[in-house]
């Protein structure tokens, strides 16, 4: 708490504190905090912010990318909250000049979306787990479960830019500072 309190603007702003005056070091937020446990206080504290804030929680940040599919650059980035669903970005991922578009199952429905209309790219969307085992035709079932493996091995060169930030770069978690901060990070 103490160090967010010393990066975090809002939540100096919302304690009333400055850097200008000492923030307060772990020991005495733990003593406030021992002292709220005691007379049964955290409860009514933590409703009260819950009614000005509502009750819609959502955690984390989603990165929407679009990359190249012989390359594999990437040359779009996007992020939204992670309630935000992938099919709704698909307009910030496009250059425009795409013969093919490539996704994962998250995506589908994008075809049909009014700001894609008389787009002439072919959509390429991967079919859901679920829909795939609905297959009953052992000869249907192979060939697409071909086609779904074709499509896949084009996706992975959208999947290689995030195993380099996760793996490489170490941001599998990263403090939430913000959309424009996280996203120029």
């Amino acid at each position: 708490m103490e160090e967010a309190l010393y990066e975090i603007t809002s939540m100096r702003q919302f304690a009333r504190l400055t850097l200008s005056t000492p923030i307060p070091e772990d020991t005495t937020i733990m003593n406030f905090r021992h002292l709220l446990e005691k007379h049964q206080l955290a409860a009514g504290i933590l409703e009260t912010i819950n009614t000005y804030l509502g009750n819609q929680y959502y955690f984390g940040m989603r990165a929407h990318i679009g990359a190249d599919a012989e390359s594999g650059l990437v040359h779009h980035v996007h992020s939204t909250a992670a309630n935000v669903a992938d099919v709704t970005k698909v307009a910030h991922l496009l250059h425009g000049a795409e013969n093919v578009t490539c996704a994962d199952a998250g995506y589908t429905g994008v075809e049909k979306r009014p700001e894609h209309e008389g787009r002439p790219a072919i959509w390429q969307i991967a079919t859901h787990v679920a829909l795939i085992s609905t297959w009953a035709n052992a000869a249907r079932y192979k060939a697409k479960r071909m086609i779904e493996k074709a499509k896949a091995q084009v996706r992975a060169k959208v999947e290689y830019p995030f195993r380099v930030i996760k793996r490489q770069l170490g941001y599998v978690k990263t403090r939430f500072r913000g959309l424009t901060k996280n996203t120029a990070n």
